[in-house]
């Protein structure tokens, strides 16, 4: 026994014996999945688990403490004690409807990458090598969830030459074609349906993005009266350009319109360079009704918009709300490169090669919370289509010397990234996407590009060089000891391991009812909630955590000191922006307290102009709450026009310590 006793009769020396713990790792597979890891370890020893999905089936999430990142499929434990775990998985629905949520959907994309610079080359393999179909297997085994494709259809690729109508002002009504004087390269639509069969085998999310070179310089410059391309927006030429660009997309459409809803369009990339906000409002407008009109799944398929005329975290802002509330299966877009003069610092004109202060930090988060709050009130989730920094100290991974670069003066790179800002850059935009709601696609080009992330050691045409043999002595002049050490690994694993790990999925997401965070599950746990104080009242509102919580890991704790009133201590939800004139509303919640305490639920009613609603506080009866959770609903029925009503937990009528959670509301048609 740890504690006992002697009798001290005579002198005596006694040892005590310990021993080292060996923990128990114990792991659980829910339905649809196994886990591998468990057994018995040394204590304090670093273990990695994995949960393996079977067919049909996706990870979700690992349950239980100490879990390094519970939202990765293969994630680590720190063991001190034993430790009891499960995986939780879920069949993935069946799609042949073609019918997915785009909040859903985009919950279920995740994580991702860009199979950049391959399809939409002018040749595939000029740029970076050609895509095979064990690049997607890396992906699936990696445990990325999206692929981005960007995609280039202009060049030889689709027939049909504009030059030859008038570039003059006021001279549409010369273009008297349509959408037919077009045609798109059967061949490359057979190579790109090639692909995209062997990413969603691999259930990757796959999102084809309508990007490139020829896409710019015959289309997209003609926008930009600053470019050399410019074309007078009511001539022949632009109608037809626009005809063209929409053909495409027809044909596009039409060659996927029966493919599984987790293939998603993107209509264009970064578009906003050229076009206005109003030009790429039409654009939008114009393309959506031709991929919907093609039929089959593309009826309700996920369609990702961006706006013009402001770049980076501004571009979704930019899109009208007509359009967003026109179709209820829209995503929007945008791309994350600032600050530029460290994320592109391997270029003559950007000399940062190092990222990561206090207020660099802040900047991305306040850009981030700007799109999070402009997504919120439009309904419409949000998917961050590329982001990325250079490679550390302008590193060619194909080469192993330094990156030629044929617009700087020296003809190589001028800089680059310290390593460890590069990974710190990563990981905190993947965290703040993340942990916003917010899917996404790292940028990646290959081992010959100016960003890595995959070697594209698939590929027969790539040979790599280890970065850990690599040195600069100076950039200007470029002098450098190359790396010859061959590299035979697929990633640039420390870049691939924080975009898989970094953030955690938040537990509200998705459109917001007339209860925001009903759940206390939010992070912060008291989003949408405050705690009003009326007269002298006194009451603290705080996180029981999981030990008090009904379900889940958060609960709210409410400790009321003052015995003022029931409207004096008032824990609120945020206002719901709605008329729900004519429809019954039901509240239900989870309450329990330390000792039988008297609380009441009510709704604030504000009503539209010029309505004389009466009682605007409808107000349940009075409830008497006890040590265990018990469930209590109120209903009211909205008897006139409003712009908002708010729910309210009153709870000032004797000091006493509330826990709340689990709330939930019905909105019904009488």
């Amino acid at each position: 026994a740890s504690s006992s006793t002697v009798t001290m009769d005579r002198d005596r020396n006694l040892t005590a014996n310990f021993t080292l713990l060996q923990p128990i790792l114990t792991l659980n597979a829910g339905t649809g999945g196994s886990v591998s890891g468990g057994g018995t370890y040394l204590y304090g020893e670093t273990v990695t688990i994995v949960a393996t999905p079977y067919s049909g089936f996706r990870f979700l999430s690992w349950n239980g403490p100490r879990v390094a990142n519970s939202s990765s499929a293969t994630t680590k434990i720190n063991l001190t004690m034993d430790s009891n775990l499960s995986a939780t998985f879920e069949a993935i629905p069946s799609s042949s409807d073609g019918l997915v949520d785009p909040h859903e959907m985009v919950r279920r994309m995740g994580r991702g990458i860009n199979l950049g610079n391959v399809l939409s080359a002018p040749e595939e393999g000029r740029w970076a090598p050609a895509a095979t179909e064990r690049y997607f297997m890396d992906l699936a085994e990696a445990n990325f969830t999206n692929v981005r494709i960007p995609i280039d259809f202009y060049g030889s690729r689709t027939s049909g030459d504009t030059s030859s109508y008038s570039s003059l002002a006021n001279t549409s009504s010369e273009f008297t074609g349509s959408m037919d004087d077009f045609t798109v390269s059967n061949t490359y639509l057979e190579r790109i349906e090639e692909v995209v069969n062997w990413s969603l085998n691999q259930n990757l999310i796959t999102v084809l993005d309508l990007h490139g070179s020829a896409l710019k310089t015959e289309f997209l410059h003609t926008f930009n009266s600053s470019n050399s391309h410019y074309l007078e927006p009511t001539s022949a030429r632009r109608a037809a350009d626009m005809t063209k660009f929409k053909s495409i997309w027809r044909a596009i459409a039409t060659r996927f319109r029966d493919y599984a809803p987790e293939l998603i369009f993107e209509i264009v990339n970064e578009p906003y360079f050229e076009l206005s906000a109003s030009e790429m409002d039409t654009l939008n407008s114009e393309i959506i009704p031709i991929i919907r009109a093609t039929g089959g799944n593309n009826t309700y398929r996920n369609l990702i918009l961006v706006g013009g005329g402001e770049n980076s975290y501004l571009a979704p802002q930019q899109i009208n709300p007509t359009i967003l509330a026109s179709d209820s299966n829209l995503i929007a877009t945008f791309h994350y490169y600032d600050p530029f003069k460290f994320t592109s610092s391997q270029r003559d004109q950007y000399d940062n090669n190092t990222w990561g202060t206090a207020d660099e930090i802040l900047s991305l988060q306040t850009h981030f919370d700007s799109v999070k709050t402009w997504s919120e009130a439009q309904g419409v989730p949000i998917y961050l289509g590329e982001f990325g920094a250079d490679n550390a100290m302008g590193f060619d991974y194909g080469s192993g010397t330094l990156r030629e670069i044929k617009t700087n003066a020296s003809g190589f790179a001028d800089g680059g990234p310290d390593l460890q800002s590069r990974i710190l850059y990563h990981q905190q935009v993947t965290e703040e996407a993340f942990n916003r709601g917010f899917a996404f696609s790292a940028w990646d080009s290959g081992p010959t590009s100016n960003k890595t992330i995959h070697k594209r050691t698939d590929s027969n045409a790539s040979s790599n060089f280890d970065f850990s043999s690599f040195s600069v002595v100076s950039y200007e002049p470029p002098s450098f000891t190359a790396s010859v050490t061959p590299d035979t690994t697929t990633w640039v694993s420390e870049i691939k391991d924080v975009v898989l790990q970094a953030g955690n999925w938040p537990e509200c997401y998705g459109p917001e009812g007339l209860i925001k965070n009903p759940t206390f599950g939010c992070s912060p746990f008291d989003e949408g909630w405050t705690l009003k104080l009326v007269s002298t009242s006194s009451a603290q509102f705080t996180n029981a955590g999981s030990g008090y919580a009904r379900t889940g890991n958060s609960a709210a704790k409410v400790v009321v000191q003052s015995n003022l009133g029931h409207n004096k201590v008032m824990l609120e939800n945020r206002a719901y922006a709605s008329d729900l004139n004519g429809k019954r509303v039901t509240v239900e919640g989870w309450i329990k307290s330390e000792s039988a305490a008297e609380f009441r639920l009510q709704l604030k009613v504000t009503p539209q102009t010029g309505v004389n609603y009466g009682n605007k506080f409808p107000t349940s009866d009075v409830y008497t709450s006890e040590s265990i959770y018990q469930k209590y609903v109120f209903r009211h029925t909205v008897g006139g026009a409003i712009d908002s009503i708010q729910f309210k937990v009153l709870m000032g009528n004797a000091a006493a310590i509330f826990y709340l959670d689990d709330f939930s509301i019905t909105i019904e048609d009488l």
